[in-house]
């Protein structure tokens, strides 16, 4: 997992120029920690340039300035994967 978590977010976001908004931030806390410990070499200077944070702090800046138009009975978030569905 270590290795997918270095690899596949650095093919995302073109070599660390776009940042990660994770959903749980005790998974922001296990990829800042845990896989960056896990892996060495290239790939750890890869996790280490890669920007990420929680989707709470993340949300602290924008969300007060927004304002709702029109609200929705339900919404579809992705899920984003390197792997493709099964045909």
């Amino acid at each position: 997992m270590p290795i997918a978590m270095a690899d596949s977010p650095w093919r995302w976001i073109y070599g660390g120029s776009i940042l990660i908004v994770v959903d749980a931030a005790s998974c922001t806390l296990g990829i800042l920690q845990a896989v960056s410990k896990a892996l060495d070499g290239e790939r750890r200077e890869r996790i280490e340039k890669i920007h990420i944070i929680g989707s709470a702090s993340w949300a602290e800046e924008p969300l007060p300035k927004l304002s709702i138009r029109k609200k929705l009975a339900r919404a579809v978030l992705p899920h984003m994967s390197d792997e493709l569905p099964a045909r």
